[in-house]
């Protein structure tokens, strides 16, 4: 798997942003199995997984719905900021647990945003 999908972000919860953000950093880096932040590594993990999700039909509507350019991996990237990762992941792990009926709140959720 292209991810870890063994647990669910908790940085959303901690009310004091700079040990949020922190809390961010680090399981940002779990999702990628890694101890250390490296720019081409992230990147090519987050290329290779657009290319395994890139036709779910959530991932379809999240795309079209938040356009920062007209790159959808570079829209795609846009989803693991501080903001949308606990949701992106819970989604990413509804799509790889088959569970994607769980995806439609979530999906709401994420385009308010």
């Amino acid at each position: 798997m292209s991810i870890n999908t063994n647990f669910l972000c908790t940085y959303q919860l901690i009310n004091n942003y700079d040990e949020s953000f922190m809390l961010y950093k680090i399981q940002f880096l779990q999702i990628f199995d890694l101890d250390d932040y490296d720019d081409n590594v992230i990147n090519k993990k987050v290329e290779k997984l657009y290319n395994i999700v890139k036709d779910n039909n959530i991932i379809k509507k999240i795309l079209d719905k938040n356009l920062h350019t007209s790159d959808d991996l570079v829209n795609f990237m846009f989803l693991f900021r501080y903001d949308t990762l606990y949701i992106f992941h819970k989604i990413l792990i509804n799509i790889f647990n088959k569970k994607l009926d769980n995806n439609i709140n979530l999906y709401e959720e994420i385009i308010k945003i």
